[in-house]
């Protein structure tokens, strides 16, 4: 479904200087370009950057009309690499992800997205890969939730404290308080991922996403079993967890990552979540036992420096959100910390 070719013709950009930012007249068509201003609604959203690893990123783009686009990106030595999305689906909300692999660690890009003829600039960019993993290196990150509007001023501290990415971490919609309708969510995933704050950041620096309740319902604990989990779980996937590294396990959405010496594992707590209204006791999880062994295994066995718990609900005591907390789950919460004091993982932070 996608492909990658390397050209030997050199880039377009200044020759030798990798990201270079004007167009010669040897790769686009000016006139056809100067056509194409309006053609730009081809990409409705994006580009976003996810996913990063050390040697690949992630590129997350929704199109119009199921059209594929193109990856442009230029190697140290100036030579051209153009990477095809996989064409967009419906079921998908036309939204797709270009993989970049073969990267170098630690290092900048310049990338661009093409129309499929080439004729039409439809977004540009910058990127930068990850350490190596298990290199010794700074690790600068910010942690962000709670979007309820298309522009956000944090969105802009944040690109300037330039971080290696960002962690989203729950409500990154709050779709619910409305129709509950897979036209109403969608609605706010278009509405957020729209904003010019929100689109500038990200199309530069990459982002690790996972849900939380507003994605669905204010604190949801329902399981897989309702309507609302099957369009919200839908329209995540469409639009959060395509581009974040695979899950752990099929099916799931928790999933873990390196960064340098860092580690980190992102939790999913709502979908195997009991009830918030249950008596707290060894019966009541917020994770579900799979997943929860999964995040012990991984304690045990990641060889990280500094290992990173990522909850999108706050697991300390001074919580404000009641029995939704990990307060109404403190026989669980206990048995994570237990797990971890007697794991081989060190520096271990939530």
């Amino acid at each position: 479904e996608s492909a990658s070719e390397t050209h030997d013709s050199g880039a377009p950009h200044d020759a030798g200087r990798e990201g270079g930012s004007e167009h010669d007249d040897a790769a686009f068509d000016l006139d056809a370009l100067a056509l194409c201003r309006g053609a730009e609604s081809a990409l409705l959203l994006g580009p976003l950057l996810g996913g990063v690893a050390d040697t690949s990123i992630k590129v997350w783009v929704k199109t119009q009309d199921a059209g594929a686009a193109i990856v442009r990106f230029w190697t140290r030595d100036g030579a051209i690499r153009e990477t095809w999305t996989p064409k967009p689906q419906m079921e998908d909300d036309f939204t797709t992800v270009a993989v970049l692999t073969e990267l170098q660690p630690g290092s900048a890009y310049r990338y661009e997205i093409l129309s499929p003829d080439r004729a039409c600039l439809l977004g540009t960019g910058e990127f930068r890969t990850l350490p190596a993993e298990g290199a010794e290196a700074r690790i600068r990150f910010a942690a962000a939730a709670d979007v309820l509007d298309d522009d956000v001023p944090g969105f802009r501290d944040i690109m300037q404290t330039k971080p290696d990415f960002v962690l989203m971490l729950g409500d990154n919609i709050y779709a619910d308080g409305s129709i509950n309708t897979i036209e109403t969510y969608r609605v706010r995933y278009e509405h957020v991922w729209g904003g010019g704050d929100f689109r500038a950041l990200f199309a530069s620096v990459p982002a690790f996403m996972m849900w939380d309740d507003h994605e669905l319902v204010d604190n949801y604990w329902d399981g897989k079993n309702d309507e609302v989990y099957a369009f919200g779980r839908r329209l995540y996937e469409s639009y959060q967890g395509s581009h974040n590294p695979d899950p752990l396990r099929a099916g799931e959405l928790y999933y873990s990552f390196h960064a340098g010496q860092v580690g980190f594992f992102v939790l999913d707590t709502r979908t195997h979540r009991s009830n918030n209204a249950d008596l707290d006791g060894p019966d009541k999880s917020m994770l579900g036992a799979e997943q929860k062994a999964a995040l012990f295994d991984w304690l045990d066995k990641d060889p990280s420096q500094v290992h990173a718990i990522v909850s999108s609900v706050l697991m300390h005591r001074a919580t404000t959100t009641g029995d939704d907390s990990w307060q109404s789950f403190a026989t669980e919460r206990a048995e994570i910390l237990d797990a971890v004091s007697r794991s081989s993982a060190e520096n271990v932070i939530v």
